[in-house]
């Protein structure tokens, strides 16, 4: 009978998220994720099969964080413009500095291994293609608030926000004030609205 494992999966999980968030995949070793996790070699190869499988779990099991706060920032119907602004606060603006420094997960992956690990980017581009969408959403229902100029495009729109957040992911790693970073979303929304 194999021993049950001696650990809490999501306890773990989530210090190699955290790890891998930190660090990177490739700049991520296994005995770095062993010292991290607390557990061994075996129960490492047990429970996720290998370091691939275990950051694709980490890089969901962070997905799923994100959709959570996509739902409750835009659970609202009634200011779509504002909760727009909302997500670059809650996302960005009020992290605390630890997370702020790592910036995006799902972007960070993007980065590293789009000339490394094509299968890897284009899982993180999927997760990214869905806040896309989600922005173009909230974008229309915007515009049918006249919040957004009916002549704008709202696909060209959710992209740029998208390509503004991945922007601002990367200068908050390298350094980047809060001040500076919410004159960007400012000017940014000054764009859109």
């Amino acid at each position: 009978m194999p021993r049950p494992a001696e650990f809490v999966r999501d306890e773990v999980l989530d210090s190699a998220m955290h790890l891998f968030w930190a660090r990177g995949y490739s700049s991520t070793s296994v005995q770095a994720l062993l010292d991290v996790m607390q557990i061994n070699r075996g129960s490492l190869y047990a429970a996720f099969r290998d370091k691939r499988s275990l950051f694709l779990e980490a890089l969901e099991r962070y997905d799923g964080m994100l959709r959570e706060m996509v739902a409750s920032v835009f659970a609202d119907e009634t200011d779509p413009l504002g909760a727009l602004r909302r997500f670059f606060d809650v996302a960005l603006l009020d992290l605390p500095e630890d997370l702020l420094q790592k910036g995006c997960l799902v972007a960070n992956t993007v980065s590293e291994q789009s000339q490394l690990d094509q299968d890897l980017a284009a899982q993180a581009n999927a997760k990214l293609a869905r806040v896309e969408e989600v922005f173009r959403d909230t974008l229309c229902r915007a515009q049918a608030r006249e919040q957004v100029a009916a002549t704008s495009d709202p696909d060209r729109l959710a992209r740029f926000l998208v390509d503004t957040m991945l922007g601002l992911r990367t200068r908050a790693r390298s350094g980047a004030t809060r001040q500076e970073l919410r004159e960007s979303v400012d000017t940014a929304f000054s764009v859109i609205a």
